[in-house]
């Protein structure tokens, strides 16, 4: 029995001091447990202060980088305002100069070809009468000494028919002159300050007439042939010098493509369109107009045709082209009579702008402008 209780006391001995070992051993667990805790709470308090860091870091990097997109929309702004402005000081100075140079031009010419025109005809009719008076005292004095006579009777035939065809030549020479002083007159259109009902047709034909000699053979092409489909169109309320301009810039353009695009009969197709010019207008509902100038020239790449009414922008060789032409129209066409311009290109089929407008603008400013 004791033997029993001395075991039993050994084994409970035992016991004990395993227990005791193993709480130690969970005791130095905890505390290495709880340091590795402590130091996951720092890590976390310095990742947290790192991260607020970066936010800040990132919070006023959006905030520069705002601040340098709205400062960078205001310079493109302001410059897009002064090449604008820039655009406008070229197109006011050009026209004024173009308009007193035409207009100076227009009443240099006028004088003396008005002199010219006048007497002409009197001279026609001094040249009529005297050829029938030398025709009578040739029938009534045959005995004449034909040899006190300056010229031989055969060259008097000759002189007398070519005299008439030169003072017909100088009318019709006369008569063109007078039509291109009117048109050049009509096309500055210096004194008008207001917008005033008209007739686009006019300006058109005013714009063609001055660029008669462009349209003319030279050593690249034949002549441009100019096709007009014009329908009766009403009288619009424009600018009539501001729309001049706009059919000018792009009938030249249209020639300009002409002569790029080049034409020589022996190396073409027999079947090839020649070098032509359609001018085509119509009316939308009564209360807009439509002109539609088209060239069969190379035609415009797609990505160039959002460029074209930039200031500045063209795609003519240097010293060809300013690149205000189209922007300029663009401006006077949209800004100025609230109409549309449009383009339609392919390339090797040719280009067509596209005029639309108002028959009556709700306003716009001084066509002095």
């Amino acid at each position: 029995m004791n033997d029993n209780v001395s075991v039993k006391a050994t084994v409970t001995q035992t016991s004990i001091e395993e227990l005791e070992a193993r709480l130690k051993t969970l005791e130095r667990e905890n505390r290495i447990l709880q340091k590795q805790l402590q130091r996951s709470y720092a890590d976390r308090e310095q990742l947290e202060a790192a991260t607020d860091r970066k936010e800040t870091l990132l919070r006023n990097a959006l905030d520069e980088l705002q601040a340098s997109q709205a400062s960078l929309e205001e310079r493109q702004a302001a410059l897009n305002k002064l090449q604008h402005a820039q655009a406008q000081l070229v197109q006011t100075e050009k026209m004024s100069s173009l308009g007193q140079l035409v207009a100076g031009l227009a009443h240099e010419i006028n004088n003396p070809i008005n002199f010219i025109y006048g007497n002409l005809k009197h001279l026609q009719d001094y040249a009529e009468d005297l050829l029938e008076t030398l025709k009578v005292y040739r029938q009534h004095a045959p005995e004449i000494d034909q040899q006190l006579l300056p010229i031989e009777p055969d060259e008097l035939e000759f002189i007398a028919q070519d005299t008439v065809q030169i003072l017909q030549s100088m009318q019709i020479g006369a008569t063109r002159i007078c039509d291109i002083v009117s048109s050049l007159r009509n096309f500055s259109r210096l004194d008008e300050a207001k917008s005033k009902e008209g007739n686009i047709h006019d300006g058109i034909d005013n714009s063609l007439m001055i660029l008669r000699y462009r349209l003319e053979q030279n050593d690249r092409r034949p002549a441009i042939r100019v096709i007009k489909n014009y329908e009766d169109l009403p009288p619009i309320e424009c600018c009539h010098g501001q729309l001049n301009q706009v059919f000018m810039n792009l009938l030249i353009n249209a020639i300009d493509a002409i002569d790029l695009n080049g034409y020589d009969p022996k190396d073409c197709d027999p079947s090839e369109q020649p070098p032509q010019i359609e001018i085509q207008t119509r009316t939308i509902d009564q209360s807009e107009i439509q002109i539609s100038i088209s060239d069969n020239g190379p035609g415009i790449p797609e990505e160039l045709k959002s460029r074209l009414f930039d200031p500045f922008f063209t795609t003519k060789p240097i010293g060809q082209g300013t690149g205000l032409g189209l922007a300029i129209s663009h401006e006077i066409i949209v800004q100025q009579h609230q109409g549309a311009i449009a383009i339609d290109s392919e390339l090797g089929r040719g280009t067509t702008f596209t005029i639309t407008l108002p028959r009556y603008p709700t306003s716009y400013p001084s066509c002095n402008v």
